[in-house]
């Protein structure tokens, strides 16, 4: 089967992660072709001058003012013109082996809507932290409890964003938002348990750890959804019990601590520079 794939990537003074993001998509190797569309919020650092430099024909970027992720991935969406959407922050990077890995769910489940793998979480050096292992899409989680589906390492069908526009007003549960229209609206999900995505934690990044459920932004998901996250106590409770029960009747506790001893290890997987580093903006 061969897929093309339409990888965005908004940025903003991440000049310094950004050249992981795009290796890990341009040395991909499956059946079919991606573009890797970026949108620079007009960084301060050297991103512009870096994208320049780059001269290569699947990326198309621009360097123009937006109204923070949520605006910068609409217009990414709006430039997008594959079959499959892949929502890459520019402090993420894919895993090897990703993007033939979705061609090869899709073709076994071709009625999908969304693929779902597992992550793996990096520091800045791009070095192992934990793996995080998810599970398929439960309306009840993510009503009931909180968004757990990483978007690093999320494929979306292109058709069934038909209609979708991310929310300006959403900071940083954008994710959040996302699944829960998706689910609303009937999505198939189908979940791969093998890393896809590596998901890096570092200082600059807007959301470091989970958000209380009297924030703003989860009032605005309330409402639109009609989450009980942030009104009884005991639907969340019982939200974070099924997400629990999830996570073990489908392996995930267990893959994670099968990549305990891989910790430290570096997961930036392409060759590195002649001086054993990898690429890096500045």
């Amino acid at each position: 089967m061969s897929l093309t794939f339409s990888a965005l990537t908004p940025t903003f003074n991440y000049g310094r992660f950004l050249p992981d993001a795009i290796e890990s998509v341009s040395r991909q190797k499956f059946g079919g072709r991606v573009e890797h569309l970026i949108q620079d919020a007009q960084s301060s650092d050297a991103t512009a001058d870096y994208l320049a430099s780059l001269g290569a024909d699947h990326v198309r970027w621009w360097s123009r003012p937006d109204a923070g992720q949520s605006d910068a991935l609409n217009m990414l969406l709006a430039e997008a013109s594959g079959e499959w959407i892949a929502w890459l922050n520019a402090d993420d990077f894919y895993l090897e082996g990703a993007f033939a890995c979705i061609e090869e769910v899709v073709e076994a489940n071709p009625r999908v809507d969304v693929v779902i793998g597992d992550a793996m979480f990096v520091d800045v050096d791009g070095c192992l932290t934990r793996r995080y292992s998810a599970y398929n899409a439960n309306p009840r989680v993510l009503r009931d409890y909180r968004c757990y589906i990483p978007s690093c390492s999320t494929f979306i069908r292109r058709s069934a964003l038909t209609g979708f526009q991310w929310d300006t007003k959403l900071r940083s549960l954008m994710d959040w938002d996302l699944w829960l229209w998706l689910v609303g609206g009937g999505a198939e999900f189908v979940h791969v348990p093998r890393p896809i995505g590596a998901f890096r934690r570092h200082a600059d990044q807007v959301t470091q750890g989970a958000l209380s459920v009297t924030h703003p932004e989860v009032e605005i998901l309330r409402e639109r959804y009609g989450l009980r996250t942030t009104r009884s106590f005991p639907s969340r409770a019982m939200g974070r019990v099924v997400h629990m029960a999830s996570r073990a009747r489908t392996g995930a506790y267990a893959r994670d601590l099968g990549a305990v001893p891989r910790r430290g290890g570096t997961q930036i997987w392409w060759p590195a520079d002649k001086d054993g580093t990898s690429r890096r903006g500045s």
